[in-house]
């Protein structure tokens, strides 16, 4: 009976796991593309909504068909032209994505996805903070189908949900520990 007890409240913490949803997830974020330095703003996209997979600027750069999409965890810039061209080498040719409304979660650590496929593009090329992405990507090249992918993750707070359920979780399991150890002292 005891073990059953333990083994249910187990159970219940595994089904507790904070469900934690990307920094973007629901966010108003403000995009720039940057040229040619990191003060000077070329192009501004305004503010998007990020829900799923959203297209938060067209022809970056003034490139047609480079397109940045967000989702909750990752920004995507897609070059779908069939010419090649390069950006022009200047001390910053790239973009910035940014939460001016308070609505994004922290943004705690940015990470080069595996679908990059721009030579040359490592993270030195990417700089973060809480609220705000670089990417300078000046000097590269691409063509059809290059592909700059990057992975964001945040402190983000588990739903009240999620967080009844843990507690109740250690509760139970804190329950069972207690009248574990009254039986043994009651026969010891």
């Amino acid at each position: 009976m005891k073990i059953t007890a333990i083994m249910l409240a187990a159970a219940a913490f595994g089904v507790a796991a904070p469900a934690l949803a990307g920094p973007l997830d629901g966010a108003t974020v403000h995009t720039q593309y940057l040229f040619p330095t990191q003060g000077s703003v070329y192009q501004d996209f305004g503010e998007t909504t990020v829900s799923g997979d959203t297209i938060i600027a067209s022809s970056l750069g003034s490139v047609g068909g480079v397109d940045l999409h967000a989702t909750g965890s990752n920004l995507t810039a897609l070059f779908n032209q069939g010419y090649s061209t390069y950006w022009t080498s200047t001390s910053f040719n790239g973009f910035v994505v940014f939460d001016d409304t308070n609505t994004a979660g922290a943004i705690t650590g940015v990470s080069i996805n595996g679908a990059t496929n721009m030579a040359g593009f490592d993270m030195s090329r990417v700089w973060f903070d809480a609220d705000h992405i670089f990417v300078n990507w000046q000097g590269l090249a691409l063509n059809q189908g290059t592909v700059v992918s990057l992975d964001i993750s945040s402190g983000a707070v588990p739903e009240p949900a999620s967080w009844a359920l843990m507690l109740g979780g250690f509760g139970a399991i804190g329950g069972a520990m207690r009248s574990r150890r009254k039986a043994a002292v009651a026969f010891a």
